[in-house]
């Protein structure tokens, strides 16, 4: 009997001991939920995409600060996991991503549509590392090791093999397949192998082959990007493509972008190219750098499939309206040999080449002679009043210089004269197909006094004559216009420029506005009306023209319908059966072809309160003015008004008074509202990392905010340099400058040095206010999303702004922080507002459980395992040798 249970215990130990060699990385109950993919390397935003390949749905976050987490090897308890834009559910077959930050992964990548999840990790590309997932019990379902250096993501090959090791995963071949399946495997679930083990050698049996390519892939390898305009004369930039291919494509969701890596997109392409032809983008807004940048074409996956760089010692930085072009349409041989610089600009039509002119040389001031107006040497040279004319676009009748009508050669311009015609046009930039466009130079003067005669060269092959005149495109295309003149005195002059033509580009579209919305007026709600506006000085059919709100609700405006010149029509809910939300509303115009001609959006409207256009901005106005802005509303007939015959002052853009002066930021914080000033800085933060309507810049002297009312901001990145002119204003105290639209910044160089201030708290005064500072102390509150810091000397407050999605769950009184962020005086004093979680770094905790505890780490767990398991198996050896001997 004691031999039995001296048995039993021996059996017992040695089971109990093999216990303890199961690694601590063990997996938990659902395995469902991999790490597939890990990404983002050429971009400072790296993500994890994980998917269910199960056939349930899981709940990421299932319990308010309880749920899954992302760990890696500095972490022991893992990283939380927060949603913002998505719900925290992963459903069967779903691919969802964790990332550093949500908003600027979405800019990346604008097309993908899983769950997204922030997280506080950072992979570091160069060194690599382990990451793995946690489920809400704390179990691990999976870790992971990436290697250093990756240029493409590193993706799984067989998400149905419980590998974790190198085995199982490879770096991609040419990018990535985020929110799909990897590029490596084809395996359906009833394909899937059930068995756990090493992927087979051989990949290409039926249930490993490789996916099938879109036609549309292969096709947008073809497309090139082929001219582009980095400093314009006034105007747009712009980027052409062209289509080697014999098919036609499809470019919508394609992205156009330049060398920054954090906000990649500057432009989405969309509509049709046409086989062996061209499109072209204009983009709104200064994008590329005038010292040297990139221009990247992304296929709707965000895959690149081209990219050209100038600004180097192969391909230089053009001057001012000059192009860089391919040499050859849509030949690509991968080196800059295939481009070069041309003053002649061919948008929509094949490339010509015109070399600039070489700098003209030293001037001889000896002998007598006097100095060149042109200058020294080295001197850029103004682009040449002649530009070429691309041969699908020659007239013969039209030549770079018209002669002076019955007039003897003597009177004709010299070619040396320095005199030219002095220019006033008039010409819309858009119009659709068959529409009548008008264009007028009838304010153009000649400086010598003489009679003007003027001939348009409208690049689809007709010329006509005329200081005013009428034309139609036929086509849709971009169309280069010529406009030349000459005098009686024999002055000349020309100026060339762009108009696009396509279905719902119509010269009227950005003339008719949403004037004034009355969502909340006393009573019945019948009295709501959205009122529109016709800026134009001619009369715009709406016919067919939408109304919608955010419901997805519409009203289509009847047949017959008009809006005169300066003229208001009144839709109100009668008519239109539109309900006007209180809160968070959104109401469009569109034309019959559903473009965007106007949109206005509010949060929360004012009871008894219309929401009206003044001076290019909606504001919140008792005075309820339906079909008049600020004047007597007219006569109503049902929908429509009928204005006095006295036209009504047209809203304005706000413009400075007077020209703007170039400040500091420092200095330029202390003027007083409404001055117009001009400043440089760089980018501290991003548009939307704490609003929709403001970034921040800086410079030696201090900070500035940069504010748009209407979210008309630019898409730049912490980092990039600008100037920007606009107007002071003040809100809550905060200086800031307001501008009038994105035109008004200019992208001078990217990637800029930005290292924050360090400071104590008690040095917080004026001279920082606005700039990035950082500070350390000791969280001794927390109130809200506020944290109160302690650094030994003074209490300052930290401030976690809603947009920048901060995760304050980690962070206890007690913790000893090291915080970076802008620093600015509000009502209730100073405060310093952290940008994203990694802003905040935590230096030691209250209870220093993480960083001094040596029992929390897996190694440790394992070394304490390992021990206990040897401890174990000792007793064993010694109980059995006991039971030999006897």
């Amino acid at each position: 009997m004691e031999g039995m249970k001296q048995t039993f215990l021996l059996t017992s130990i040695l089971a109990l001991s093999a216990s303890f060699f199961i690694s601590d990385v063990t997996f938990g109950a659902n395995s469902d939920i991999i790490i597939n993919e890990i990404g983002g390397f050429p971009m400072s935003t790296k993500w994890i995409e994980i998917w269910n390949k199960g056939s349930e749905p899981v709940d990421l976050i299932k319990v308010k600060g309880r749920g899954w987490k992302l760990w890696d090897p500095t972490v022991v308890n893992g990283h939380n996991l927060t949603v913002s834009t998505t719900d925290s559910i992963v459903a069967a077959g779903e691919y969802a991503v964790i990332v550093q930050d949500a908003t600027q992964f979405l800019m990346n990548y604008p097309n993908f549509t899983g769950s997204i999840f922030d997280s506080s990790f950072d992979l570091k590309k160069k060194d690599g590392g382990v990451v793995g997932l946690k489920d809400d019990d704390g179990n691990f379902t999976e870790t992971t090791t990436y290697p250093g250096g990756l240029t493409y993501s590193w993706e799984r090959k067989d998400p149905f093999l419980t590998d974790y090791t190198s085995a199982n995963w490879q770096e991609h071949a040419s990018g990535d397949t985020l929110g799909f399946q990897n590029s490596n495997y084809g395996i359906t679930a009833e394909t899937a192998p059930t068995t756990t083990g090493t992927p087979p050698a051989d990949t290409t049996t039926a249930s490993h082959s490789l996916p099938t390519i879109p036609s549309t892939s292969s096709l947008w390898a073809q497309i090139k990007i082929n001219e582009f305009l980095p400093n314009p004369d006034g105007g747009d930039e712009w980027i052409e493509l062209y289509n080697s291919a014999t098919t036609s494509l499809d470019l919508i969701d394609g992205l156009l972008c330049d060398n920054r890596e954090t906000s990649c997109t500057i432009a989405t392409t969309s509509g049709t190219i046409a086989a062996e032809g061209w499109a072209t983008f204009f983009l709104n807004g200064s994008h590329l750098n005038n010292s040297g940048d990139s221009v990247i074409l992304k296929n709707p996956d965000g895959l690149m499939v081209d990219q050209v760089t100038y600004g180097t010692d192969a391909l230089k930085t053009p001057g001012k309206n000059q192009t860089i072009a391919r040499k050859n349409d849509g030949v690509d041989t991968d080196s800059e040999a295939d481009w070069a610089i041309t003053t002649s600009l061919t948008p929509g039509t094949g490339n010509t080449i015109v070399a600039p002119p070489a700098p003209a040389p030293p001037t001889n001031n000896g002998g007598g002679g006097g100095s060149s107006s042109g200058g020294s040497a080295g001197t850029t040279p103004a682009t040449p009043s002649a530009l070429s004319i691309p041969t699908s676009q020659k007239n013969t009748t039209s030549t770079a210089k018209i002669p002076a009508k019955g007039l003897p050669a003597s009177r004709q311009g010299a070619g040396g004269d320095q005199v030219k015609i002095i220019w006033k046009i008039s010409a819309p930039r858009t119009a659709a197909p068959q529409e009548i466009a008008e264009l007028n130079a009838a304010g153009s003067a000649d400086p010598r006094g003489g009679a003007i005669f003027t001939s348009w060269n409208l690049g689809d092959g007709t010329t006509i004559d005329g200081q005013s005149v009428q034309h139609s495109f036929a086509a849709s295309g971009t169309y280069r216009v010529v406009v030349s003149a000459t005098s009686t005195q024999g002055t000349t002059g020309q100026q060339t420029f762009l108009i696009t033509v396509a279905a719902g580009l119509s010269t009227r579209h950005g003339e008719v506005l949403i004037s004034e919305i009355f969502p909340n007026p006393p009573g019945a709600d019948q009295g709501e009306f959205i009122e529109l506006f016709n800026s134009a000085s001619a009369s715009i059919s709406l016919a067919g023209w939408k109304l919608e709100t955010n419901n997805g609700k519409g009203f289509t405006i009847p047949e017959k319908t008009s809006i005169n010149p300066g003229g208001y029509l009144v839709f109100y809910r009668a008519a239109t059966r539109l309900v006007l939300d209180n809160t968070k509303e959104s109401v469009t115009l569109k034309t019959p072809d559903d473009v965007v001609a106007d949109r206005v959006t509010y949060n929360q409207s004012e009871p008894n309160q219309s929401l009206s256009l003044r001076n290019d901005e909606h504001g919140w106005t008792t005075e309820i003015t339906p079909g008049f802005l600020g004047v007597s509303a007219g006569q109503v007939l049902g929908e429509k008004i009928t204005v006095s015959k006295v036209t009504p002052a047209l809203p304005t853009v706000a413009r400075p008074t007077r020209t703007p002066v170039h400040l500091a930021l420092a200095e330029a914080r202390s003027l007083k509202k409404g001055s117009a000033v001009s400043v440089q800085g760089v980018v501290t933060v991003p548009p939307g990392a704490f609003s929709e309507h403001y970034f921040y810049i800086a410079d030696d002297s201090g900070g500035l905010q940069i504010y748009s009312s209407k979210k008309d901001l630019p898409p730049v990145a912490a980092g990039d340099k600008i100037n920007i002119a606009g107007q002071l204003s003040q809100a809550n105290g905060i200086p800031r400058l307001k501008i009038a639209s994105v035109r008004a910044v200019d992208i001078l160089a990217t990637k800029q040095t930005l290292e924050p201030e360090k400071l104590t708290l008690e040095a917080i005064d004026d001279g920082v206010a606005g700039k990035l500072v950082a500070v350390n102390g000791e969280i001794t509150d927390i109130k809200g999303n506020q944290l109160y810091l302690d650094d030994g000397e003074t209490e300052g407050v930290v401030y976690l702004k809603t947009a920048a999605h901060i995760d304050k769950s980690r962070l206890k009184s007690g913790d000893n922080l090291q915080v970076i962020g802008i620093v600015e005086q509000t009502k209730n004093g100073w405060q310093i507002w952290p940008r994203a979680n990694n802003d905040i770094q935590l230096i030691t905790n209250s209870a220093s459980s993480q960083t001094s505890n040596p029992n929390n780490g897996p190694t440790t767990k394992y070394v304490i395992t390992t021990v206990g398991g040897l401890s174990l198996l000792a007793a064993a050896f010694i109980l059995q040798k006991k039971l030999v001997q006897k």
